[in-house]
């Protein structure tokens, strides 16, 4: 579980949506303005031996909205995915977490053939 679960730490916001038992997404933003929120970071993990692991997470840094997805259990590197869709800022939280609600599986599927292990 998530320590900062629902929590406010300053301006930061910390949020766990539970999808099964082994699989979550957690998310990080901040209020820029009270209509909008700047994507810290969001994060799709799977449980592998009692241990969280995180295998796509979106970020905003640098100014547009991006997706790192992770090799394999193996290899740490992550490949970067620019070609997503941006809408406004005001809407990239929801493009992220929308994204990993509806795709977990697929990520999943992928990570674990990459990794050479059943999921």
């Amino acid at each position: 579980m998530n320590k900062y679960k629902g929590k406010q730490k300053g301006k930061i916001t910390y949020r766990d949506i539970s999808l099964t038992e082994q699989d979550k997404i957690t998310y990080v933003y901040k209020k820029v303005k009270e209509e909008y929120q700047e994507v810290a970071n969001v994060f799709y993990e799977v449980k592998v031996k009692n241990k969280w692991i995180t295998i796509v997470r979106y970020d905003s840094a640098h100014g547009y909205l991006h997706r790192h997805i992770k090799i394999s259990l193996e290899d740490e590197s992550e490949i970067i995915d620019l070609n997503i869709e941006q809408g406004s800022q005001h809407g990239w939280l929801t493009i992220a977490v929308e994204d990993l609600k509806t795709n977990f599986l697929e990520y999943r599927k992928l990570f674990f053939e990459r990794s050479k292990v059943a999921a």
